[in-house]
């Protein structure tokens, strides 16, 4: 069974966050991780065959875009 989650996060800074967590995005058996920025969104669309990889990796995510836009201000 696929999960898939859809994560908003608005930045004034949203194209550098997205850049800067660009490096997270993969694409791979069982987990598809997708960040992108647009207007003042940044975009992160997870996919995962398993709900605690899905929930551990939208941590990871939401951790590291927070690390990104504290280094920004």
């Amino acid at each position: 069974m696929k999960h898939s989650a859809i994560l908003e996060v608005e930045s004034k800074n949203a194209a550098v966050v997205a850049k800067s967590t660009h490096v997270d995005n993969v694409d791979m058996e069982g987990l598809r991780i997708k960040t992108y920025s647009k207007d003042n969104l940044v975009i992160t669309k997870v996919e995962s065959d398993s709900i605690r990889t899905l929930l551990n990796t939208l941590d990871d995510v939401i951790y590291c875009q927070g690390l990104a836009q504290k280094n920004l201000n």
